[in-house]
């Protein structure tokens, strides 16, 4: 699928020769002042004759779609949300399409939900967004006005781990500290039976994005398990300069892991502070 962004589509759309499915990729927050191009945009994509599909983050947006183009496929983008069954089948009501489903999810909940839900894809290669806001924090805290500014932090207490964040005209980015990589655990991702397997290669450079992309591909078209599966892994963690993890595929630990610190035991159900009053600054 050829993908553009929602400014890179506007002026071009009615000159694109391209033939295949188009998917057009409008997952920034839309704030009012978005609300004038993405019209003019689903205007002219009513000219377009080719299959298309808008991407959007915003839910709300259905309700724009439907009032200019409701003929069109309209996916929701719900990699950092949207991650149980009633919320997407809410959506899926409203007229949305399709699904990217959250990064959050394992694989019993992937699997739940896809006896329910039609149509989604998932992220599996690549950089972890955790969070995005249309404000460019570095710009101001650096007194900077270029267009991408890209740095690190660690956590105080893994220092190993080191977070990337970026700002760029489309507002301010924190990845994780590693790559989502499910390379290993490629029939437990076939037996899902996604429509679309997303390969995130943005900020990576030519060879990573082709060495990702072939593999994928190549797992994809042959059903046997390929022997170099780890030397790949090698080559992407050289390349990325970040360790390639499952991420949450098998279990997510950041809300029950309560451990006691002497013993390492896991605490259930303990209270371990009260809020007692809260005031700014």
């Amino acid at each position: 699928i050829y993908t553009l962004s929602l400014h890179d589509a506007l002026p071009i759309l009615d000159k694109i020769e391209y033939k295949g499915p188009l998917s057009i990729v409008a997952d920034m927050m839309i704030h009012a002042h978005h609300v004038p191009i993405l019209e003019a945009l689903l205007i002219l994509m009513r000219s377009y004759k080719q299959k298309i599909t808008l991407r959007v983050q915003d839910p709300g947006m259905i309700e724009l779609v439907n009032r200019h183009f409701p003929s069109i496929n309209c996916h929701l983008v719900s990699e950092t949300g949207n991650a149980n069954n009633e919320g997407l089948e809410s959506y899926q009501r409203m007229g949305f399409s399709g699904f990217t489903l959250s990064n959050e999810l394992k694989l019993s909940d992937l699997q739940d939900i896809r006896k329910r839900i039609k149509n989604c894809d998932l992220q599996v290669q690549g950089p972890i967004l955790l969070q995005y806001s249309l404000r460019r924090f570095l710009s101001s805290l650096k007194n900077n006005t270029e267009d991408l500014i890209e740095t690190t932090a660690y956590d105080t207490d893994l220092p190993n781990r080191l977070f990337s964040f970026l700002d760029t005209t489309h507002g301010h980015l924190m990845y994780a500290h590693f790559h989502r990589c499910l390379i290993t655990k490629l029939s437990e991702l076939k037996a899902l039976n996604l429509d679309g397997w997303i390969i995130d290669t943005r900020g990576q450079c030519k060879d990573y994005k082709e060495i990702a992309i072939q593999f994928y591909a190549n797992a994809l078209a042959n059903n046997d398990k390929n022997p170099y599966s780890e030397e790949i892994i090698t080559k992407l963690k050289e390349l990325s300069k970040k360790p390639q993890k499952l991420g949450f595929f098998f279990v997510n630990k950041t809300d029950d892991d309560w451990r006691d610190e002497k013993t390492d035991r896991i605490r259930k159900n303990t209270i371990v502070a009260k809020v007692i009053d809260t005031k700014k600054k």
